[in-house]
């Protein structure tokens, strides 16, 4: 029997090619993995992250194929063929060496995916690629871009492919730049599959954008009704305290002192006895509107429990603190709350207030327990007014 003297590097050039592909393999997984690792679930929401991610994921995945088809296609002697998917192979590391340092895609990322795919889909509609079989990678094309790229931008490249395919296998013109006889079937049915496609991933997109909105409105409401008084439609106290930890509880760069001032009805405890718990929800709503209009966004107004309110003013001196906080008692005193048989109630607040100077942190003060002091100061003088204090 005579041996095949090509047979060993034959052999060998077939364990060079089996071991590419495992290695794009586990680079494709690797990828899979950071996209879909349980710490980047709540990122995924915001769309440009996840087409970030997706892009990225998309370079490796196409670029390992293009790199390992380059390779056999060097191998089966198709040089031509071979230059291009190596080509493509170039584009996708260099969008991704940029992706890994912008963090984030740009109008760069996506023109250096857009260009090459329309202009390799025109290439292998145009050769036939390899014998023929090249254009059925296009098809690949309007499953995913629309999920790659979103909907609008997707769906522009998506088009713009199948205007290409039309032209060139349904126009003489463009059968006549073709390289590759393809079937009469072929030419008729390709455009008709790939329309398929695109509506089938454009169909799929939609419900999944759809589907992401409504949760994002779910959520939003749910976030306003954890952060929102049932009773009276003031933030809560919850709130309030988040805005602590977050914008309140940094270093302060105001040139100004800010304040904080508790509020309690007077005497509630009595209006619940005596006019009963309906008429005392009455007036706790009635108070909570005069509150809102007397606070503007910024004065950060809350229900703090109870009968409390607590609201925050940022930006402001002692002396706006101080006439601010006798508005307040001034507001509440003017007019009396009608009950729910045409009586009034009349009703007035005390309000404990405390300024803190330009340097303190509202978070690391002792603000709210000197608010605390400060309205049973006020109450012990008699109610219905103000008691401050500047802190040092």
């Amino acid at each position: 029997m005579t041996r095949n003297p090509k047979h060993p590097i034959i052999l060998a050039s077939e364990k060079h090619n089996i071991r590419n592909v495992f290695r794009a393999f586990g680079a494709v997984c690797k990828a899979m993995k950071r996209l879909f690792d349980p710490k980047n679930y709540e990122k995924l929401v915001d769309d440009r992250y996840r087409h970030y991610l997706q892009m990225k994921l998309a370079c490796v995945l196409l670029g390992c194929t293009a790199l390992v088809m380059s390779v056999l296609n060097a191998f089966a002697g198709t040089w031509q063929l071979a230059a291009v998917t190596a080509g493509f192979f170039l584009i996708c590391v260099v969008n991704l060496l940029l992706l890994r340092h912008d963090k984030h895609l740009t109008v760069v990322n996506l023109l250096l995916f857009e260009v090459p795919v329309f202009i390799v889909c025109t290439y292998f509609l145009q050769t036939g690629g390899a014998e023929g079989f090249s254009p059925y990678w296009i098809l690949i094309v309007p499953c995913c871009i629309t999920t790659l790229l979103g909907r609008k931008r997707g769906t522009v490249l998506v088009a713009a492919v199948w205007l290409m395919t039309l032209f060139l296998l349904w126009t003489g013109i463009g059968r006549g730049m073709l390289q590759y006889d393809y079937g009469k079937v072929f030419c008729q049915r390709f455009p008709v599959v790939y329309l398929v496609c695109a509506l089938t991933g454009y169909g799929f997109e939609t419900s999944r954008y759809l589907a992401l909105k409504q949760m994002q409105s779910a959520q939003e409401k749910l976030r306003i009704l954890s952060e929102t008084d049932k009773l009276t439609g003031l933030r809560n106290r919850a709130w309030f305290q988040e805005k602590l930890d977050g914008v309140y509880g940094k270093n302060r760069t105001a040139q100004m002192s800010e304040a904080l001032l508790l509020m309690d009805i007077d005497g509630f405890k009595i209006i619940n006895d005596t006019w009963g718990h309906k008429n005392g929800d009455k007036v706790l709503v009635e108070i909570a509107k005069r509150l809102s209009g007397a606070f503007g966004e910024e004065e950060s107004l809350c229900r703090w429990g109870g009968e409390e309110f607590l609201a925050y003013l940022p930006h402001c001196t002692a002396q706006e603190a101080k006439e601010k906080a006798e508005k307040i008692c001034q507001l509440v005193r003017s007019e009396p709350v009608e009950s729910m048989d045409g009586q009034m109630i009349h009703v007035t607040i005390s309000v404990g207030v405390v300024v803190l100077p330009m340097g303190i942190s509202l978070k690391e003060s002792e603000a709210f327990i000197e608010a605390d002091k400060q309205l049973y100061t006020a109450k012990r003088n008699g109610r219905d007014r103000v008691s401050m204090k500047i802190e040092q």
